[in-house]
């Protein structure tokens, strides 16, 4: 069994810069640190990237005793994990966007190497395309040569969806099976609830 944190945000550091020795300098740049918190550390599948993230070792350690086989992932690393695998079949830029209710996760890969990953705060569709052209911009991104690939499609976001085709055509889905049964509108992460389904 895997227990999967999305309560905390996370921080990819390239395996070949990482030292132990500066965990709390790494964890430090994007992660307000808390002292009531553990730093944890996790490799990607590839070995590429060191992805750091705040835990409550309380917490895994009471579901250590009633779980004996549990392991314990920040989503970030199955994000990856999963991305990289079909970034590897495109040699194009592609953007991977995993929409939340307070926050999306944006991924950007090239021939299945990671260029970018963050995650921005939104509260509408204005918040949603400053921080997805500002990061396009920043790298130089020429809109007719990259696509936009949503993890999911959920009504709630479909304002975020409509805004986006006005400024940018190459957009795309993922295909997961819908599961009608369940009504994901207060999930905050509706991709997850899918794919751990």
């Amino acid at each position: 069994m895997t227990t999967v944190f999305i309560d905390q945000p996370a921080t990819f550091v390239p395996n070949k810069l990482y030292n132990e020795k500066n965990i709390e300098l790494f964890g430090g740049e994007n992660i307000p640190l808390n002292p009531l918190l553990q730093i944890s550390r996790e490799f990607t599948k590839d070995g590429e990237i060191v992805v750091l993230y705040e835990s409550n070792k309380n917490r895994e350690d009471t579901l250590r005793h009633y779980f004996k086989n549990i392991d314990f992932s920040h989503f970030s690393v199955i994000l990856y994990d999963l991305i990289q695998q079909v970034a590897l079949t495109n040699e194009k830029t592609e953007m991977y966007i995993n929409m939340q209710n307070n926050q999306f996760d944006l991924l950007v890969f090239n021939s299945g190497k990671l260029m970018f990953y963050n995650s921005f705060p939104h509260k509408n569709e204005e918040d949603f395309l400053y921080y997805l052209f500002a990061m396009a911009e920043q790298y130089s991104l020429d809109p007719d040569l990259y696509s936009i690939r949503f993890l999911g499609k959920y009504s709630r976001f479909n304002s975020y969806y409509e805004a986006l085709k006005n400024y940018h055509k190459k957009i795309e889905y993922t295909e997961l099976e819908a599961l009608d049964s369940l009504d994901l509108d207060n999930h905050p992460a509706p991709y997850f609830f899918n794919l751990m389904a």
